[in-house]
């Protein structure tokens, strides 16, 4: 292993959860599943799923729920919730990787922004032996606004004091990409999360594996 030399440019890393450090599709299908099962809907595979991920759980339930079902909404995400905290990491895998990435980074700030509820993503990251790599964890609700919105970007640059020219976000999907671009930082997709590589494009970086992170920061 190369070692990391850390650039004047990059001051602060950003990533994203869910897609990016770790695979969770099947323990957030399940808990959808359990949540809009007593609504009298269907259940839904990984990949479909997979596909609706990226925009936060009340989202991801409302693509499902039925317009002449809509007043079920709150009850199902509460569903989710309860069932959910008590299953994050059934079949929750941290990438190939990863670890190995975040050590060669350290100590480079980093911290992660999720639009799973924060209260979730530092249970999940603690519980993985991830968050003490990370300065900063922030959720769907730690902010003003999530992703694809700058709000938290710009609040967790605020707190690292850094500038939009110092900063990244590596992230998986297109809430990533436009959160970014608004926060005018630089932008890294991976390519073996959520989202193809066409549904990334504008994207600044392609990385095919978190490995491949510190050489192209070295390269910036």
């Amino acid at each position: 292993m190369q070692p990391y030399h850390y650039p004047m440019l990059i001051k602060l890393i950003i990533f994203d959860l869910d897609g990016t450090l770790i695979d969770s599709v099947s323990d957030i299908a399940n808990a959808v599943n359990y949540a809009v099962k007593p609504i009298g809907l269907d259940g839904q595979s990984d990949d479909a799923i997979r596909a609706l991920l990226g925009g936060g759980i009340s989202g991801l339930i409302s693509c499902l729920v039925a317009e002449n079902k809509a007043c079920f909404l709150d009850e199902a995400v509460e569903r989710f919730m309860d069932y959910y905290r008590e299953h994050l990491l059934d079949y929750t895998l941290v990438y190939d990787g990863v670890e190995d990435a975040l050590k060669e980074l350290a100590p480079q700030s980093m911290g992660v922004i999720s639009n799973k509820r924060e209260e979730l993503v530092k249970k999940i990251l603690s519980e993985l032996g991830l968050a003490p790599y990370f300065g900063q964890i922030y959720g769907s609700d730690s902010a003003s606004d999530k992703k694809p919105s700058p709000a938290p970007i710009l609040k967790m640059m605020g707190y690292f004091g850094v500038t939009p020219e110092e900063t990244m976000i590596v992230g998986d999907g297109e809430a990533d990409v436009g959160a970014g671009k608004a926060a005018g930082v630089t932008t890294v997709s991976v390519t073996y999360g959520y989202r193809t590589k066409e549904q990334l494009s504008g994207t600044d970086f392609y990385i095919d594996g978190i490995g491949e992170l510190p050489a192209l920061i070295n390269r910036l």
